[in-house]
């Protein structure tokens, strides 16, 4: 959301296209049409795996911390940087 956000303000600013990239995190149903880049995660494996540290949490604290896949979704707000 804090992503959709700058992108409003830098849009209505004329900041837009002017070598700014703005990325955000988790693929919310609004970057889509917004053209926002961002980092996709398993929203579901994401919840599951914390309800089970939740409820059943690792003796050794290193065995806690789960490593789940991401995606790079590229999408118009962001892009190359620009050469002088």
């Amino acid at each position: 959301m804090l992503a959709l956000g700058a992108l409003d303000v830098l849009r209505a600013d004329g900041g837009w296209g002017r070598g700014v990239s703005v990325t955000g995190f988790d693929d919310i149903a609004e970057a889509t049409p917004a053209g926002l880049t961002t980092i996709r995660q398993p929203g579901e494996a994401k919840g599951r795996s914390a309800a089970t540290l939740l409820l059943d949490p690792p003796v050794d604290a290193a065995a806690g911390q789960i490593l789940l896949p991401t995606t790079l979704v590229v999408r118009s707000s962001s892009g190359p940087v620009p050469r002088s």
